[in-house]
């Protein structure tokens, strides 16, 4: 069985960014999915142990300092977008080879999926913003 290979282009930068880009921005997508399965039970299990002993009004927080972690791979993962990209735009605009496409649309499919949930949380969610 073949191994993954992946074609590395003129530009080990371009590369070693797509992989790093790729990587960071797909965990910060499953580590936030995490989060708000868990944020979720929590409500849920508040909301019940409050319903259990009779109280009908009350106020329910639940933080994490994961939520903080986030919070600053959010505000770091623009500027490796904007890296990666400028790098990308340089190495295609010098007529250079570049890295595999897999690779590149693996990264690009990872950052869209960062942003929709960022919107999602401004919009809606409300976990970090």
């Amino acid at each position: 069985m073949n191994g993954l290979t992946l074609k590395k282009g003129d530009s080990k930068l371009l590369f070693v960014l797509s992989i790093i880009n790729s990587a960071l921005f797909s965990v910060w997508s499953i580590a936030y999915v995490v989060c708000i399965f868990l944020r979720n039970s929590a409500f849920t299990t508040a909301q019940t142990n409050m319903a259990l002993s009779g109280q009908a009004e009350y106020t329910v927080e639940v933080t994490s300092p994961f939520f903080a972690v986030l919070r600053v791979f959010v505000y770091m993962l623009p500027v490796i977008l904007a890296a990666w990209t400028v790098i990308l735009y340089v190495t295609d605009r010098k007529n250079k080879e570049l890295c595999d496409r897999k690779l590149i649309f693996t990264a690009f499919c990872a950052d869209a999926l960062a942003a929709v949930i960022c919107a999602l949380d401004i919009a809606s969610l409300h976990m970090i913003f």
